[in-house]
């Protein structure tokens, strides 16, 4: 008899089943969390605390956030009594990217604030960061890379790698066979960041330079990019402004 769990395939035993009854009753929760850091920086921040010497700070405060900073690192072996994998899938999407022009635009109005915190401190004296917190921030100026704009970044391809990798150890038995476009298929669209992030993944689980065969994208890939050639989603969603009013609320 077959089983999934998760995204792996398993031929079992019919005495496994009881067992993988209790195993499969843990449910993984997705929870995402969004914050916004005020404007001031520096609220209920006093002198005595600096920014600067927090040895493990906070790093979930961005709309959006690198894969591996919230991954599940467990790397050990699945094992179910009496049971084999038999088949992988996973569904994913691309890894870290940079920022397009739109956005860079808009990151820019960071100096805004930067020069409003420092006048609070340096003319008005209402500010409360600590000499280094201050100094740093009157270094700060934004890294941004205009001419690979949402291409994926060496943390997105770490992302993916490490992703491959983790699976790998998980799964041993279903990486050791030889590698070969029949017995492992991999799809992504036309997108940089996309093929990227697939050879990132497929490194991880076999190494780099294992010459796995990859397709050629397809412009309208009804399988993974579906809504590219819906007309609805396109005037109902992407070009409705309603969409997207109470995330700007927010």
């Amino acid at each position: 008899m077959y089983i999934i769990y998760k995204y792996i395939l398993f031929h079992c035993l019919p005495s496994a089943l009881d067992s993988f009854s209790s195993l499969n009753r843990n449910r993984m929760i997705i929870i995402v969390l969004s914050a916004t850091l005020l404007a001031t920086l520096a609220a209920g921040q006093s002198q005595d605390s600096c920014y600067a010497d927090q040895t493990d700070p906070y790093i979930l405060f961005g709309t959006a956030t690198p894969y591996e900073a919230v991954s599940n690192t467990n790397a050990s072996y699945v094992y179910i009594d009496k049971c084999e994998a038999k088949q992988f899938w996973i569904i994913s999407r691309h890894g870290t990217r940079y920022a397009d022009a739109d956005e860079v635009d808009e990151l820019k109005d960071l100096y805004d604030l930067q020069e409003k915190i420092i006048k609070n401190h340096e003319k008005d004296g209402s500010g409360s960061l600590c000499a280094k917190d201050l100094e740093n921030l009157k270094l700060w100026t934004l890294q941004v890379v205009s001419n690979v704009k949402r291409d994926l970044t060496p943390q997105g391809y770490n992302d993916l790698y490490r992703l491959g990798k983790r699976f790998k150890s998980r799964f041993p038995a279903l990486f050791k066979q030889t590698v070969t476009k029949d017995s492992f298929k991999v799809q992504f669209t036309t997108k940089q960041r996309t093929a990227a992030s697939a050879i990132a993944f497929v490194d991880g689980l076999f190494g780099t330079g294992m010459g796995l065969e990859f397709p050629e994208a397809l412009e309208d890939d009804m399988l993974i990019k579906p809504y590219a050639s819906c007309k609805k989603w396109e005037k109902d969603v992407e070009k409705n402004k309603d969409t997207t009013k109470e995330m700007k609320k927010f």
